[in-house]
């Protein structure tokens, strides 16, 4: 069964996001920080407060991890290893038309993970520092891009994760 993924849409996005690719481990990183004032249930709240243990969900994809945290399962980090000399390389065109929202996880949560077996495929823009991840070879519905903070975009097909797009990715060694 594949997850499906809700995108709660917001007009003043200020999520931000830090996004890196460890050349020494082969690591790429990436993170999304949340305004604080994300509607959260009053278990949220308690569970942030006492630091006790947020409900998560891990989507893994090869080598590539997409997790979800929190009572509303929000996308909060995406990470692969991957060698960054296996990534193809070209021109990557960013959709310029995205909604802007929150990406949550549309699924009852059984487990606390769930495993696809596919590919993913990194193309990596060098002159724009744009990571493309190509996570569907055929779509068989047109893909929408929302974007979920200030570097991230995601594109869906029939609500699933199809791809991410990575922009401004720094390279550290």
């Amino acid at each position: 069964m594949k997850s499906k993924i809700k995108i709660e849409a917001k007009n003043d996005l200020e999520n931000n996001d830090e996004s890196y690719y460890s050349t020494s481990d082969q690591s790429l990183s990436v993170s999304i920080v949340y305004p604080k004032e994300i509607p959260g249930s009053l278990s949220c709240k308690i569970e942030e407060k006492f630091e006790l243990k947020k409900p998560y969900f891990l989507l893994n994809i090869d080598n590539l991890t997409i997790t979800f945290e929190g009572e509303d399962l929000y996308l909060v980090s995406i990470d692969a290893y991957t060698n960054l000399i296996n990534w193809e390389s070209g021109t990557i065109s960013v959709p310029e038309e995205k909604t802007f929202g929150y990406a949550t996880l549309q699924k009852s949560v059984d487990d606390d993970r769930e495993s696809i077996t596919l590919n993913p495929r990194f193309l990596y823009d060098q002159r724009h520092s744009v990571l493309k991840i190509e996570l569907s070879s055929t779509r068989t519905d047109k893909e929408e891009f929302f974007k979920i903070s200030s570097n991230i975009s995601i594109g869906l097909s029939n609500k699933t994760i199809t791809s991410v797009f990575i922009e401004k990715l720094k390279i550290k060694p």
